[in-house]
């Protein structure tokens, strides 16, 4: 269906084109008559003109006619059903042509080859077949035209004021009728090309938007396409359930304050908005909480839209409903902050249990009762570690892991915790060092509790995948606006494919796993995002088997809070007067 449309809308469009070009032929057929050639029949030669003139502004009108009422949706009577529009091309647009040129000379006349036109035309409308015989009627109506005027059954009209001779010559005639056969069926023999290489094209730009908009159309999740001035130009029915609107509401608006202020709209621009602001470009997905029409979690993805030349000209927004996800993660949570609430103090028993038998409060042990002992305790301490680590994991997504912040040295933290594992150190005899920055740093604003925990797990870390008599380097140092604690060793290392997944819970490397050496798999996770609460980022380059370089950067100033936090506070705030709502608005968007 979708082609029979696209050839009837050129069919429609191209009346205008040939009404133009008709009148245009005749004006300058008439021209010629009157005033450059003065025509011996110019009376005959201006009243043929008229006809002509009427008789292509009768079949015009119809085709108009036909073509407003179908476009209407409007009933066609008995007449008007009949006319079909390639009547139009195969009889009145050639016998108008023909008419044209007997008027204007014959064989004689100057406009002779724009007989091909109609034929030339066709070949972006209709078929191989349809031309073949459009060509073959233009072959008849001329080749008739010519013989008739050169055996004198119909009469002929001098155009020029001087006599050529050429159509009672038969010689001349035969010439001249050959040449234009010959051209026009050149001109019917490329045309079916050009008609059928728009067809193969079409079929399959045709084939290939089905094929888009039918995997658009049943895509699990929402998508929105917007061009680069933030008009959303498409959203598929996905998208429509989860923001409660339709397509036909959305499609061709622009993101503007009045959208925004609109409670229809505010889902789609919140969405617009944050995503802007939080991705910068980048195509990772951001969380965002809907209230309404339902309450649902998303996981929205910003994918730029580009052109051949690489320059971007839009942006495209998948929505993927991670609503079952998170209720079930949250279950998960419940269940392990619950469990792990109830194995606390358990352990704890049990650690003060060894931890009295091992110092004898109960009575003398030998030494192998002293060995099991001792491995006892080691594993309960990595039990209670484990739970410790498994709240802390539970209090970070349900975003209860307080933070009490104050004026706090690092450079003294890490001092701390080298004391903690100087045992270890000595027991592997690895080469430790700290080296410390030349001039001391300015105290940073921090929870130094939780920040000792992140760079605790770190520093262990290094120790623990070191070897016996392997290297491990400290260094802080400042570096503009931040303080930068490098820690470098020379362990085992992590494969390259793996390192972006180190910050994933309960994730731990293939060859860590192999080694069995002890750990959870939750120590980066937690101080990935005590890290980042502190307004920092960590990042971690290591070559398995040659060793890891961990960099954490903490501001030496406070941040400000989390910007969606901000657009929150501002989305709820955001109840003044019109005029002043475009000022905020306006400066608000601005920052980002």
């Amino acid at each position: 269906m979708g082609e029979i449309k696209d050839r009837k809308d050129i069919v429609n469009h191209t009346i205008w084109v040939r009404w133009a070009f008709l009148f245009t032929l005749v004006t300058f057929i008439v021209f010629l008559t009157v005033v450059v050639f003065d025509s011996p029949d110019k009376n005959k030669i201006i009243i043929a003109a008229v006809f002509h003139a009427l008789f292509v502004s009768f079949y015009n009108i119809i085709h108009l006619i036909i073509y407003k009422k179908s476009k209407e949706g409007k009933p066609l009577n008995m007449f008007l059903r009949a006319w079909r529009p390639f009547l139009e091309y195969l009889i009145l647009d050639n016998i108008a042509i023909a008419w044209g040129i007997y008027y204007s000379g014959g064989a004689e006349s100057p406009i002779i080859y724009v007989y091909f036109i109609s034929v030339i035309l066709t070949a972006a409308a209709y078929s191989e077949k349809l031309i073949l015989g459009i060509g073959s009627w233009s072959f008849l109506l001329y080749n008739a035209l010519f013989w008739l005027e050169h055996e004198g059954s119909i009469p002929f009209l001098k155009f020029y004021p001087a006599y050529f001779g050429i159509h009672d010559n038969f010689i001349t005639t035969f010439f001249v009728n050959f040449s234009f056969n010959v051209t026009l069926i050149i001109a019917v023999f490329l045309s079916t090309i050009i008609s059928k290489t728009i067809q193969e094209r079409e079929k399959k730009i045709i084939f290939e938007k089905e094929r888009a908009d039918n995997t658009i159309r049943n895509l699990s999740d929402g998508l929105i396409v917007l061009d680069n001035q933030n008009m959303i130009t498409l959203m598929n029915p996905e998208a429509e359930k989860i923001l409660g609107i339709k397509s036909e509401e959305a499609v061709g608006k622009k993101v503007s304050l009045e959208m925004f202020s609109s409670p229809k709209f505010q889902n789609l621009s919140r969405i617009v908005l944050i995503k802007k602001e939080e991705v910068a470009g980048e195509t990772r997905p951001v969380e965002v909480n809907l209230e309404k029409p339902e309450k649902l979690t998303l996981q929205v993805i910003s994918v730029p839209i580009l052109d051949q030349n690489k320059k971007i000209i839009g942006t495209m927004k998948i929505l993927h409903n991670i609503s079952r996800e998170k209720e079930i993660s949250r279950m998960k949570s419940e269940f392990i902050s619950i469990a792990a609430h109830q194995l606390r103090t358990p352990l704890s028993a049990v650690k003060w249990t060894f931890k009295m038998i091992s110092d004898k409060d109960f009575g003398k042990i030998n030494s192998e009762q002293e060995k099991f002992l001792k491995r006892g305790y080691d594993v309960n301490e990595q039990m209670i570690k484990l739970v410790n680590d498994l709240l802390n994991v539970s209090r970070i997504e349900e975003g209860k892991f307080g933070y009490k912040f104050g004026n706090v040295s690092l450079e003294k933290i890490i001092d701390n915790l080298i004391k903690m594992i100087k045992n270890i150190i000595e027991d592997k005899k690895i080469k430790f060092s700290f080296q410390k920055p030349q001039k001391p740093l300015p105290l940073i604003r921090a929870d130094e509790e939780r920040l000792s925990l992140a760079i605790q797990s770190i520093i262990d870390n290094a120790v623990n995948y070191t070897p016996n008599k392997g290297e491990v380097i400290i260094s802080l140092k400042h570096s503009e606006a931040n303080a930068v604690l490098e820690v470098h060793d020379t362990g085992i290392g992590i494969p390259k494919s793996q390192i972006e997944r180190l910050f994933t819970k309960f994730f731990r490397a293939d060859n860590v796993i192999r080694m069995q050496t002890k750990g959870t798999g939750l120590g980066l996770f937690i101080t990935k995002n005590i890290i980042e609460r502190h307004g920092g980022k960590i990042e971690i380059e290591s070559q398995e088997g040659k060793g890891t370089t961990v960099k954490i950067y903490l501001p030496l100033e406070e941040k400000i809070a989390l910007r969606e936090e901000k657009f929150e506070k501002f989305f709820k705030e955001f109840s003044l007067e019109k005029e002043k709502k475009q000022k905020d608005f306006e400066k608000f968007i601005q920052k980002f």
